[in-house]
């Protein structure tokens, strides 16, 4: 385990993350300047979908029906959630 946390690769992709998290976080702050929190909250139910989508892409993740419908459920959710 000592190995792979010192290794090029994980370092590449820690890195990589931590800029994707930095980035979508001023994205959000910017968004929230321009609409309401009521507006964009059901946009982030979609992010679960986005990203299983890119872990199936990038990471080679098996995607299951029983993660499609979590997906659709907590997107559901949410939306349904913002509409009350």
């Amino acid at each position: 385990m000592e190995d792979d946390l010192h290794s090029a690769r994980f370092k590449k992709n820690f890195a990589v993350g931590l800029s994707t998290m930095t980035v979508s976080f001023f994205i959000t702050l910017g968004l929230l300047q321009h609409f309401e929190l009521s507006y964009l909250y059901p946009f982030q139910g979609l992010s679960v979908v986005i990203i299983s989508l890119l872990a199936a892409a990038i990471l080679r993740e098996k995607l299951t029906p029983r993660l499609f419908y979590g997906a659709a459920s907590i997107s559901a959710g949410v939306v349904l959630v913002s509409l009350s």
